[in-house]
């Protein structure tokens, strides 16, 4: 966090304004991407190169609609259009880097 307050702040909503719901999951990635960030993904990269490799690896799959690292940098994640494209970028990471807690899991509410 030191790293964080070492920087310009950032600039943008805090909070976007966003559809109530979105057609598909595309425009919900490129909604993210466009609209949305995290403040704490560079100092993260310069203090921890492995954080920055993880969003690079995901990034670099054609099966990730969009990668981002979560809170601080402790997980990475990418979203993709459907389960069978999760659990075939799940493969492919843990093939690389085989040393990593990787997974595919459902993004969305559970059912009531």
């Amino acid at each position: 966090f030191a790293a964080y307050d070492l920087r310009p702040p950032p600039t943008g909503p805090l909070d976007p304004s966003h559809p109530e719901a979105f057609a598909t999951v595309e425009a919900l990635a490129a909604w993210l991407a466009e609209s949305t960030r995290n403040d704490l993904e560079a100092p993260s990269r310069l203090l921890t190169p492995e954080a920055g490799e993880a969003i690079d690896l995901l990034a670099a799959s054609r099966l990730a609609l969009l990668s981002r690292m979560s809170g601080s940098g402790a997980t990475a994640f990418a979203l993709c259009a459907g389960p069978e494209d999760a659990q075939a970028l799940a493969a492919s990471i843990a093939a690389k880097r085989p040393a990593w807690w990787v997974s595919a899991c459902r993004l969305g509410a559970l059912p009531a």
